[in-house]
């Protein structure tokens, strides 16, 4: 999946200044048959310079897939990341990531995922 965006973000540059950039989201995603796992990979343009990895589990009574992560944002600096899709049809879906802050799971972004048609 490639997305973008109209919403703005700051993105770091080689002279270490930031610089306001249009979001942007690559993400492969499978399913791992040895772990019985979903499987994400994230590269965006409003996190570190890190590709993200992700695995996830499928609840069939609320139709969303939950990964989950642990990333080092910066040298010393862990955080856990949700991921939550809920598929509302084959066309629809909500894209809702959450960090978790003092044990507890926060919401910080979201989007609402629409395919092109004939794609």
């Amino acid at each position: 999946m490639d997305a973008t965006a109209d919403s703005k973000t700051e993105m770091p540059i080689q002279d270490g200044k930031m610089k306001e950039v249009n979001y942007q989201q690559s993400e492969i995603e499978g399913y791992d048959n040895v772990k019985k796992k979903f499987v994400c990979t994230l590269i965006t343009n409003h996190f570190s310079s890190a590709i993200i990895f992700f695995e996830g589990t499928y609840d069939s009574t609320t139709r969303t897939i939950i990964y989950e992560t642990e990333m080092e944002l910066a040298p010393g600096m862990k955080t856990k990341l949700r991921i939550v899709y809920i598929f509302q049809d084959k066309d629809h879906y909500p894209y809702e990531m959450y960090n978790e802050q003092n044990g507890k799971y926060v919401k910080f972004h979201g989007f609402s995922f629409t395919r092109v048609k004939g794609k």
